[in-house]
């Protein structure tokens, strides 16, 4: 599935702006329901992601906040969302409104039938310089992820349970430049789950995943007397097939571990260089001791269509990191950390058709500071660089950015 590594690489000013606690005085009557707003000021060395640093600008960032947790009967309901307006100071035609959307509906019945219906969208300026097969623009892009996911559970022993889930995902682009980074998959699982004790999780399950590049770039030719390449595009369609192997493990009580190991069999028609057989998978570890400080750790290795957050979605594949920490310097100060990167092997044609194998290295580091006046108001600081590097080099393609902001919020519970 598609990983949740994108703060990684996709550098939309918004990534300045970290979320803020909040609640007010009245947040101790514990209200299911929250509303808010934020504003962020913001400054980005590198707006467009290219070699050179002649694109610099503020960009403020207003977001009005809503959401809900509450039981209902056997049903858990939480649903998180947002509506952003962002503004540049000289590159005007880069304002933008995007949203975020985050719900889960977790079910029971009276039997040992369960499941969770769920969903997750957003929309926001897209990441600039996003694969090697798209020259630079200078436009306003716009990108749109949607997901839902319905997953259903039945007991059959006591330790035993047959775990099926339905998950669709499309990623769209407002420019026509970045239709060949258009994609949409369905996939369906279906396993069993077994639980020997409440600290782990073993699950082996059958994936199938379908879905389409309706505007891949296959074919590149050069016109006389310009340097630039014009591709000709295909629909290609790619069918997966994995057998997963998962855990989910309290290793102790200050340490969670869990895994993915997966069969892969990706196939592509009618762009074969695409195709992958082998192992894929994910590691995610969490180390909380319960004092001032905690670290996170996740790695992913899989084709380029699920690790798209990640880099470019036409890595054949591709493995990402990403290391986390923070550090209580008192009850309301916290320092935050983060480092990533993404690594992917790539193809790129050329004039004579052939296909040149290359690879791509994105990374970014963010180092911030979080105040929590109350659980109504809060406030935090971050800085980061970010960057990428190919081979073989394209100066196009290579690029050093780094930005600043702060971020002030208040929740009204």
């Amino acid at each position: 599935m598609v990983q949740a590594l994108r703060n990684g690489s996709k550098r939309s000013v918004s990534l300045l702006c970290l979320g803020l606690a909040a609640a007010g005085n009245a947040a101790a009557e514990a209200s299911p329901y929250y509303v808010g707003g934020s504003v962020g000021f913001n400054h980005v060395s590198n707006v467009y992601r290219t070699q050179g640093s002649g694109s610099s600008d503020n960009v403020t960032q207003y977001s009005l906040l809503a959401g809900v947790d509450q039981q209902i009967g056997r049903e858990h309901l939480v649903v998180d969302g947002s509506l952003q307006s962002s503004r540049y100071a000289k590159n005007t035609g880069l304002n933008n409104n995007g949203y975020s959307l985050r719900g889960s509906l977790d079910w029971a019945t009276a039997e040992r039938i369960s499941g969770t219906f769920s969903t997750n969208m957003n929309r926001s300026l897209a990441n600039y310089n996003s694969s090697t097969n798209i020259q630079p623009v200078f436009e306003r892009n716009i990108e749109t992820d949607r997901q839902y996911q319905a997953v259903v559970r039945v007991g059959l022993v006591t330790r035993y349970s047959l775990e099926a889930s339905y998950t669709h995902y499309n990623q769209d682009y407002s420019l026509i430049e970045y239709s060949s980074l258009v994609f949409h998959q369905n996939a369906l699982s279906l396993g069993v789950v077994y639980k020997p004790s409440d600290l782990l999780r073993v699950g082996v399950a059958l994936r199938h995943t379908t879905g389409e590049y309706p505007r891949y770039p296959d074919t590149v030719k050069y016109n006389p007397g310009s340097p630039l390449p014009v591709y000709i595009y295909v629909d290609d369609q790619f069918k997966r097939r994995d057998l997963d192997l998962t855990t989910d493990w309290q290793l102790s009580g200050s340490t969670h571990l869990t895994t993915r190991l997966s069969w892969t069999n990706s196939t592509h028609d009618p762009v074969e260089a695409l195709n992958y057989k082998g192992l894929t998978g994910a590691i995610g570890l969490g180390y909380n001791p319960g004092g001032r400080w905690r670290v996170n750790f996740q790695m992913t290795r899989d084709t380029g269509e699920q690790v798209a957050t990640l880099g470019s979605s036409q890595n054949r594949v591709g493995t990402g990191y990403q290391v986390g920490g923070s550090y209580d310097i008192t009850s309301k100060i916290a320092l935050t950390s983060t480092v990533a990167t993404h690594n992917g092997n790539t193809s790129t044609n050329t004039a004579a058709g052939n296909n040149v194998p290359g690879r791509d290295s994105d990374h970014t580091v963010s180092l911030g500071l979080r105040y929590a006046y109350s659980r109504s108001v809060s406030a935090s600081c971050q800085a980061y660089r970010s960057g990428r590097s190919s081979t073989p080099t394209q100066a196009n393609y290579n690029y050093d950015a780094n930005g600043f902001g702060c971020t002030a919020q208040l929740l009204l519970y």
